[in-house]
């Protein structure tokens, strides 16, 4: 699939605006089209689902140095994997995020990931403990993006490993986050601490309505409180430029304590309208 060669001619009917549109837009149908646009490195071109997507546990991102739009439409990519990996191998980047590498400029929305799972990659060792061992699930090294109206439903099978820092969004420069809700499932022991965010906080970054659902067996996450993300990386990276800013808490155990705590969050330009309801509805 080259950015032009499936331009829609005939279009794709906007699911929550109640009209035909995307003109210009390539249209995602099925795996096959997301294998096209996964070997793509740094396109600029816009892209948007035309119906949900079974990727059946393919492992890998489904775009790399993403440069351009990715409208869901309201859709949901299901079931992917990715790898916890080893950063001294450059290609296993394409193993460790759904928009792996670094988007630049990108604009992600109307998205559902769902059924995601993040395990190690026992075939190159990835058990044994270091700190070059991490995953980034969801973006990584996000720069000059927008993502609004995203909703991702990710399971870490942990394996024990000592490593610094995972979280969904990695290093985020000059980017915003709008209506974000991460349901995140942890299944085994796992040391350290996990973020939201990891890497340098950039000034320039934004965020509004951006939390987690947590899921932890109790002694999960050995560091820090049991069953949290923490907002901060704290004391497991010795460096004062990992941190994220001073906030509320972003992380709660169910959706329901999430409605009481932030019920604002819930209101019209929040997680309100027909994709939300949508989302809610199956939480």
């Amino acid at each position: 699939m080259g950015e032009t060669s499936q331009q829609i001619t005939v279009n794709v009917t906007d699911r929550y605006n109640g009209a035909e549109g995307f003109l210009g837009y390539t249209a995602i149908a099925s795996a096959e089209d997301i294998e096209k646009l996964a070997a793509l490195d740094g396109t600029t071109g816009k892209y948007v689902l035309a119906c949900d997507i079974d990727l059946n546990g393919r492992v890998g991102s489904i775009a790399y140095n993403f440069k351009g739009t990715f409208d869901g439409n309201g859709y949901a990519l299901k079931n992917g994997k990715l790898m916890v990996i080893n950063t001294e191998n450059e290609e296993n980047y394409r193993k460790q995020a759904i928009f792996g590498g670094k988007p630049n400029g990108a604009t992600i929305c109307n998205l559902q990931l769902t059924g995601w799972e993040i395990v190690p990659d026992t075939e190159q060792g990835i058990t044994k403990n270091g700190v070059n061992w991490w995953y980034v699930g969801v973006i990584n090294n996000p720069s000059g993006c927008a993502v609004e109206n995203l909703y991702v439903d990710l399971t870490v099978s942990a394996d024990g490993s000592e490593r610094p820092y995972d979280a969904p969004f990695g290093q985020p420069v000059n980017s915003s986050f709008k209506n974000v809700l991460v349901n995140i499932t942890y299944t085994e022991k796992y040391t350290n601490y996990a973020t939201l965010f990891t890497g340098e906080w950039s000034d320039g970054v934004t965020e509004e309505n951006v939390y987690a659902i947590v899921h932890a067996p109790e002694g999960t996450i050995i560091s820090g409180d049991n069953a949290e993300i923490k907002d901060t990386l704290l004391d497991s990276v010795d460096d004062p430029n990992y941190h994220m800013p001073a906030s509320a808490s972003r992380n709660y155990a169910s959706l329901e304590e999430l409605r009481a705590a932030h019920g604002e969050a819930f209101n019209e330009g929040g997680f309100a309208g027909a994709f939300w309801n949508g989302v809610l509805n199956t939480l």
